[in-house]
């Protein structure tokens, strides 16, 4: 990849494989409910959505909100909601949001994400202390 555009295989690759199961648990929870399911899927969500915060690899960033919206639904966890709206924020304030005759094609898009990253890290770091501070003291 260049970095601006990603391949398939970046995107659904081994980074998106712990998210893609958590997605999986959920809906099988929805299907043919066992508690350990969601117990679970939260589990590894904060674990995973942790270690992306130290990687941020771009290509799983999907899989990472639709894990974290559809634990949310089954859930109404608002660490998980204040976590993947951060996410979101974040990833809306790295796009081209200028359109520069010189590079039409970047609009909507992001910036180099190895610098833009920077960025969201910090602020995703503070809305996964604010979740977890959330989490805590709402058990």
């Amino acid at each position: 990849s260049d970095g601006w555009v990603l391949s398939p295989e970046e995107m659904d690759g081994p980074s998106s494989y712990p998210f893609m199961a958590i997605c999986a648990l959920v809906r099988s929870d929805r299907s043919q409910h066992e508690s350990w399911k969601l117990e679970t899927a939260q589990r590894a969500y904060a674990a995973y959505s942790r270690k992306w915060l130290e990687q941020k690899q771009l290509g799983s960033i999907g899989w990472l909100v639709r894990a974290g919206v559809e634990l949310y639904g089954a859930t109404k966890d608002k660490g998980t909601a204040e976590f993947v709206l951060g996410v979101c924020d974040g990833l809306s304030g790295l796009q081209y949001d200028k359109l520069d005759p010189r590079r039409p094609g970047y609009f909507g898009g992001f910036r180099n994400w190895n610098s833009a990253g920077q960025v969201l890290e910090h602020r995703l770091r503070g809305i996964l202390c604010h979740a977890r501070r959330f989490s805590a003291t709402n058990r």
